[in-house]
């Protein structure tokens, strides 16, 4: 029987043998060894992919793109300016009705509603944000709606349960249009006044100037002014909600927009935006921020001036802010958030706002 090697024979052996004498992986059967550039090959499309899945799930979670360039752009003291046609670019401060016309673009003409998109940028505080915002760009979106094929409503759920603008869409029949009216406390209530088929369902503010109401079928947009004079004709209220601030009177507008923008309302600051007002022929005009549009609130003012509204309001906006429209085949959604996170629990659900003002085809 041969004798069994001492434990130092052993070590001694180990000592004498290359690291590849000790190799765990197993060699091809053919010798050849793995090429460690075709790993990285495969690797490379397979990180690509990721990157590309998790940018989309991003985007339609959160909004990314459209909250990086008014991210980019908050801090900037530049006007906002607008592209007309042949390429142009005005600061919205000249901006005149004349110009207008060239700088809308059509995204969809119904019979109810006219959908346009005015593209517009403006300079940020530093180089590198100035690519950014100029990169993704910046657009706002007019809305022209013929008040005699559609009707105006304030929508929401029992109780003043938090919906969405999708969910309005879906449980109103012949909805085109829903947006948010009211501003609404952290309990989810909305703020100020709100009326539904004649019925007052919430109590109005003194100290809130802008309103929407439906005065014997026709719906109306702008300042208390506007609706004391409805009201005197003794004209029937049916619908109605309460918002801040009123911007616009006849054409005008109002001095404190200008002189006194953060003394009621932060008006300087730049954000999403929904304005929403008449013309002189009582069309309802809505200009709203679309992917990137943050503007303040005399911005918002000149543009709607410029498109012809006669009387507006400001609605709710900021992370508030959304809107779907539905009319032919055309279908169109934004959200400046999109969705958020929910407490207690950190569940993920959309954004949600207790009132809407909803425009449905008439009967």
């Amino acid at each position: 029987m041969a004798a069994k090697p001492s434990v130092e024979h052993l070590l001694e052996t180990l000592a004498r043998s290359s690291p590849e004498d000790h190799r765990l992986d197993e060699l091809p059967e053919d010798g050849a060894r793995p090429d460690p550039s075709l790993r990285r090959r495969t690797m490379i499309p397979v990180l690509i992919a990721l990157i590309l899945i998790c940018s989309f799930a991003a985007q339609g979670i959160f909004n990314v793109r459209s909250n990086i360039v008014v991210w980019a752009t908050q801090t900037s003291t530049a006007p906002l300016e607008v592209r007309l046609g042949g390429g142009r670019w005005i600061p919205v401060e000249r901006l005149q009705r004349e110009d207008i016309s060239s700088a809308l673009r059509t995204l969809h003409d119904g019979d109810v509603l006219t959908v346009h998109r005015l593209e517009v940028r403006r300079r940020a505080a530093s180089r590198w944000r100035q690519i950014i915002a100029g990169a993704l760009g910046s657009e706002l979106i007019v809305l022209r709606i013929d008040p005699s094929k559609a009707n105006f409503a304030t929508s929401f759920r029992n109780d003043f349960e938090p919906t969405t603008a999708v969910e309005r869409l879906r449980e109103t029949p012949g909805a085109v249009l829903a947006l948010p009216a009211n501003y609404f406390d952290r309990q989810g209530r909305p703020i100020g006044w709100v009326v539904h088929q004649s019925k007052e369902r919430n109590r109005a503010l003194d100290r809130w100037t802008g309103f929407f109401f439906v005065a014997d079928g026709k719906p109306y947009f702008g300042p208390h002014s506007l609706l004391a004079e409805v009201r005197a004709e003794k004209r029937s209220i049916t619908e109605a909600a309460q918002a801040f601030p009123s911007v616009m009177r006849d054409g005008v507008i109002f001095s404190y927009v200008r002189s006194e923008p953060e003394r009621y309302f932060q008006g300087l600051d730049i954000t999403y935006r929904s304005l929403a007002g008449v013309d002189a022929g009582g069309h309802p005009v809505m200009l709203l921020s679309g992917s990137g549009g943050g503007l303040n609130i005399t911005e918002a003012a000149l543009i709607a001036r410029a498109l012809g509204v006669e009387h507006a309001t400001l609605l709710d906006g900021g992370t508030s802010l959304q809107y779907a429209i539905r009319e032919s085949g055309f279908w169109y959604r934004f959200g400046s958030f999109n969705h958020t996170l929910e407490l207690p629990g950190g569940r993920l659900g959309p954004v949600r706002s207790p009132v809407f003002i909803v425009a449905s085809l008439a009967e």
